[in-house]
């Protein structure tokens, strides 16, 4: 189970074989929280926001009763790690597994993520990853099949729309736009300078985008192109499409975050993952159990 800012996430699933062997996921669900967005000026969740988390988390305990699941790991993420006033709904978690439930850290959430993306897409030799969260992002390089770099940074999507008004409602100004860019592009300095590979998204923005456009690859151009919509076009006119409604006023800064790690890292593809941090833990415990075993020490 994967607890973060915006939403709480369950995979059940018998233990990870790799190809050509077919895992056998049984149940795999998200649900909405929107933790991040419901923390009140004290930075304490709001009412609506606590319980609405212990409705996920009872409908996700029942679930892992129905299954008969003894076997349970649970992990929380940034908005737990940085605001303690979030202890009510970690105790609240606890009732469903206190041994094997942790707040981990940034590094670690990057490398679950890392993880996942080298295993969903073996046949890629070297690429970026990239997994926005609510609070953070997560970033990875991957080569040869190792994890070469992993690093979180606070560029969550939803800490973005506090940071930045107006960034949650199309149209976005050109402006605030270029802003944005800015903002982000300080935080790569550091970063190393792998050019011209393809990015892999981790996420439910990716996966929204894959559902749009009908493809889970996709090329710079057509990036672009779903980035102008993003930038222009306002709440209503996603109603019919297949967006979450949460999702929706996140839609614009995640595309800026897409847009911008592209260009900066000359990327010549998009692929749109269908996993992310959850299947990372499922895949670590049978391919690197040492590292597994040391996030619930």
């Amino acid at each position: 189970m994967d607890l973060g800012s915006n939403t709480f996430q369950l995979l059940v699933a018998s233990p990870w074989a790799p190809p050509p062997y077919q895992p056998a996921v049984i149940h795999r669900e998200e649900q909405p929280v929107l933790l991040r967005k419901g923390l009140g000026a004290a930075g304490r969740p709001a009412p609506e926001t606590t319980a609405r988390a212990r409705r996920v988390l009872d409908h996700y305990a029942a679930l892992l009763r129905r299954y008969r699941v003894k076997d349970v790991h649970i992990v929380a993420t940034e908005v737990f790690r940085t605001n303690d006033q979030t202890a009510v709904i970690i105790e609240y978690a606890r009732k469903i597994q206190k041994s094997f439930f942790r707040i981990i850290p940034g590094d670690v959430e990057a490398r679950l993520g890392a993880i996942a993306a080298r295993h969903e897409f073996y046949d890629l030799s070297a690429f970026w990853s990239m997994d926005i969260g609510g609070g953070s992002t997560e970033f990875s390089f991957i080569e040869k099949g190792e994890t070469a770099f992993a690093q979180s940074l606070p560029l969550g999507a939803t800490h973005l729309t506090f940071q930045f008004a107006g960034l949650s409602s199309a149209p976005i100004a050109p402006t605030l736009q270029a802003a944005v860019r800015r903002r982000l592009r300080r935080e790569w300095r550091a970063f190393p300078r792998h050019k011209g590979f393809p990015l892999v998204g981790l996420g439910g923005f990716f996966q929204t985008l894959a559902a749009l456009a009908g493809t889970s690859v996709l090329t710079p151009k057509q990036v672009r192109a779903w980035h102008r919509r993003m930038m222009q076009h306002p709440a209503s006119w996603w109603a019919d499409k297949p967006v979450p409604a949460f999702r929706v006023p996140l839609l614009p800064v995640s595309s800026l975050l897409t847009t911008t790690f592209m260009e900066w890292a000359n990327s010549d593809a998009l692929y749109c993952g269908s996993w992310s941090l959850k299947e990372g833990l499922w895949i670590a415990r049978t391919l690197d159990p040492a590292f597994f075993q040391s996030i619930f020490q």
